[in-house]
């Protein structure tokens, strides 16, 4: 009986969330749909020629372009290689029979690594560090390779990250421009965007000159100000106003705390167990006990516990996918398909990271994007587990957002 209130619960639940999500507040027509996935690309090939289009073809744009698509023939390249050495030596490539259960676990036909990481690599530091990618370094560092399957993993998995990065930043519009140090910032502009807009009067943003100085140095903030400043009435000063929330919103929703998925919290004897509601999909019991197992292994200490209870079948809860023909691609949290996808060698622990942001946590990874070099700059801190999943534990910053966060929809 407990049971079958449980799950009635998890089946009404998101429709009341998103029901006082959208009452409470007034927000703009554009903001009430989820910003774009984490990960979105299904066809690199589309993606490609949609950044082909003349509205995405600033300088960087034009530079990196033919770069883009010599790496990905030379990729094409490579594979054609590696198969036709195959049909030559069948059996060279066989995989062994037995694996190494120190480093890989079975999963939907293939494997999740759970290889742990004690020592960190030589060039990360404790604590932040910052790395930097680019079309350019890849060529160059792809011209010292060698066509084997490692280097052709690794190779395609860089080459998704950027071609994933250049689609979020030019066609949907992310922001990246903000790193960890701007955090604090962007709060408080979001903050008076948000009061502004909601104030159906109010056509000019109120800021202190230390936030104002640090806005109108970001090209994204800036023109949107200007923006407001150049409209001549009241009527177009307030729809140049509710742009800049629309971005607000975005921006919130990618850089803050955000309770996007509902969450039930009981009082235990010493603990708060919290229980996060899944459909586990094509996943057979024992694969269920494994992402389970590696999402508490991270979601627990003195205070408070995660559980996950899988409802099959239900549609109205995310689903956990497995791609199994997408090896080495970035796990990652769908909104618009309320999927949780997983893919072939997915860490344990990326499992756990995953499962962070269904419990409202955004990254804690910052790419920050370099229009002079043409570069990405990533931005993670090895000891949190939202930044660098791989080395990093739930900071007590985010235990006490999620504790609070459980306050509210605690049942005694």
């Amino acid at each position: 009986m407990k049971t079958d209130i449980k799950l009635n619960l998890f089946r009404c639940l998101p429709l009341l969330v998103l029901t006082l999500g959208a009452c409470s507040k007034s927000v703009p027509p554009a903001a009430q749909t989820p910003p774009p996935d984490h990960i979105q690309i299904t066809d690199p090939d589309q993606t490609i020629q949609t950044l082909e289009k003349v509205e995405f073809q600033d300088a960087c744009e034009r530079k990196v372009a033919p770069i883009r698509k010599e790496i990905q023939e030379k990729l094409k390249a490579w594979n054609d290689t590696i198969l036709a050495e195959r049909e030559k030596n069948p059996d060279k490539d066989k995989p062994a029979t037995a694996i190494d259960e120190t480093k890989w676990v079975k999963f939907q036909g293939s494997f999740l690594s759970k290889d742990p990481v004690k020592v960190l690599p030589a060039e990360v530091a404790q604590g932040w560090n910052t790395t930097t990618d680019s079309w350019e370094m890849l060529k160059k560092e792809m011209e010292a390779m060698k066509p084997t399957e490692q280097n052709l993993s690794l190779v395609s998995s860089r080459w998704l990250s950027l071609l994933t990065d250049d689609e979020q930043r030019l066609i949907y519009k992310k922001n990246y421009s903000i790193g960890h140090e701007q955090i604090e910032f962007l709060k408080s502009l979001i903050s008076a965007v948000k009061s502004c807009y909601e104030n159906k009067d109010c056509v000019e943003i109120n800021l202190d000159d230390a936030i104002k100085t640090q806005a109108m140095a970001i090209p994204l903030y800036r023109d949107l100000f200007q923006s407001i400043e150049a409209a001549s009435d009241q009527e177009s000063k307030r729809a140049a106003v509710k742009k800049f929330a629309e971005r607000a919103y975005w921006d919130e929703f990618q850089f803050t705390y955000r309770s996007v998925t509902p969450i039930l919290a009981t009082t235990g004897t010493n603990q708060t167990q919290f229980t996060l509601g899944l459909s586990p999909g094509a996943l057979t019991q024992e694969e269920q006990k494994i992402f389970a197992d590696a999402a508490i292994a991270s979601w627990q200490n003195e205070k408070a516990k995660l559980e996950i209870d899988w409802v099959p079948q239900a549609t109205d809860l995310f689903t956990v996918l497995f791609h199994i023909d997408l090896p080495g691609a970035r796990a990652n949290v769908s909104y618009g398909n309320r999927a949780l996808n997983l893919y072939p060698g997915t860490h344990l622990k990326g499992i756990a990271h995953e499962v962070g942001h269904l419990l409202g946590f955004p990254d804690h990874y910052y790419t920050v994007w370099d229009d002079k070099n043409c570069s990405y700059s990533v931005q993670s801190n090895t000891e949190d587990l939202m930044s660098y999943h791989w080395t990093g534990t739930v900071n007590d910053a985010e235990w006490n957002e999620l504790m609070n966060a459980l306050q509210q929809t605690k049942i005694q």
